[in-house]
């Protein structure tokens, strides 16, 4: 067996978790329309939260009228919304559209990747304007989503006769917001997230979900996302010696997974904590259980089965890790949304019972398939 070195995995996965921050570019959002509709403090204290960004401070001018609030994962561009008048109409749309979208450095993959446009609720109606310039932003190929701000304003009767004129008049996705308790948890913040995430590039996706308090939705694909990658390392890793859970590579590799899931749901935890839980906590003890179980239900494994058992079961393994971190994730996140007390303890999360007993049902959910695959190997072999 390959001798387990704690330093040489925690440089290793440092080394690749480094590599997997740097991959990711800064995305940038643009919040306009009409002054007063709350966008400014809904977006930064709201949405924004981790970023820790303040309304008025450490902006960065960018045009007439429109700042930039640089935050460490996300760059927001915040307008300072038209006023009634037609001269102040006619004013706002040259600054927003002419010197701001039409400026070169904000067209193409490395510009604005959204534009949320919003309606003050509170004002309980939409102008010509607003769609004039909705159309426009359409036009020149940014993706853009109606924000109605300050639902708790609205009554339904009120709410669905505004949606309606605005659906009459253009097509984008409408989403309902406010920042008031307790509407803030049962409002559109999370498909509006949902939205944002989906019609970024790729690229910019990973930083954008570590700018937000919020969206669940797309943190669990993200995270999902990683698992599976690990799966699929874990299963190249080849056949790795029993018990499996103390190989080297194997723990870097469920390292690695770990972090980033925490990563996603803005939870930081050092490398070598996570490193060393795992080789000592109820998770390696666990995968000694599982694979030993699987090997007992291979009748004459020899040494070519037995080598694809432990790549398979290596995969399974981590899958069930990721999977069942994600669903605690999940809960905890929720929970502190809610305000509700929560205990962000990496040694009391990957060894309480609710983990490992997760682990063993995902695990054994992946069993049956894992031996399928098995099998037929052994007949193509």
């Amino acid at each position: 067996m390959q001798e387990y070195n704690k330093e040489k995995i925690d440089e290793k996965v440092k080394e690749d978790i480094e590599e997997w921050l740097k991959a990711g570019n800064k995305p940038s959002v643009l919040i306009c329309g009409m002054t007063g509709s709350g966008k400014t403090s809904f977006t930064l204290l709201h949405v924004f939260a981790n970023e820790g960004l303040k309304v008025g401070e450490n902006t960065e001018p960018c045009t007439r009228d429109i700042v930039k609030y640089p935050g460490e994962h996300i760059n927001i561009y915040d307008s300072e919304g038209y006023e009634t008048g037609s001269d102040k109409q006619a004013h706002y749309r040259e600054m927003l559209i002419e010197e701001f979208l039409k400026n070169p450095s904000k067209q193409g993959p490395d510009g604005l990747q959204a534009v949320w446009y919003t309606i003050d609720g509170g004002g309980k109606k939409v102008t010509d304007l607003d769609f004039d310039l909705i159309k426009e932003i359409q036009g020149l190929g940014f993706p853009v989503c109606v924000l109605i701000t300050k639902l708790d304003t609205l009554t339904d009767r009120q709410y669905n006769e505004l949606t309606e004129a605005i659906r009459s008049n253009v097509e984008a996705p409408i989403f309902a917001v406010s920042t008031r308790e307790p509407l803030v948890h049962q409002c559109d913040s999370e498909q509006l997230i949902d939205w944002t995430y989906n019609v970024m590039p790729e690229s910019f996706r990973r930083r954008f979900l570590f700018s937000l308090k919020e969206g669940l939705l797309p943190k669990e694909k993200e995270a999902r996302k990683a698992a599976w990658i690990a799966t699929a390392g874990a299963a190249a890793y080849a056949a790795t010696p029993v018990p499996f859970a103390q190989a080297p590579g194997l723990i870097g590799i469920q390292t690695l997974l770990i972090y980033k899931i925490l990563r996603i749901y803005n939870i930081s935890v050092a490398v070598g904590t996570i490193t060393g839980l795992l080789g000592s906590l109820s998770v390696a003890q666990a995968g000694r259980v599982l694979s030993a179980e699987l090997l007992k239900l291979i009748p004459g494994a020899g040494s070519i089965i037995g080598g694809m058992l432990n790549a398979s079961v290596a995969a399974a393994f981590t899958y069930a890790i990721g999977e069942a971190l994600i669903a605690l994730c999940d809960k905890q996140a929720t929970q502190m949304l809610k305000g509700e007390p929560v205990t962000i303890d990496l040694e009391k999360i990957l060894g309480s019972k609710e983990f490992i007993s997760q682990i063993t049902a995902i695990y054994t959910q992946k069993k049956a398939h894992i031996l399928d695959e098995i099998k037929e190997n052994k007949k193509n072999a």
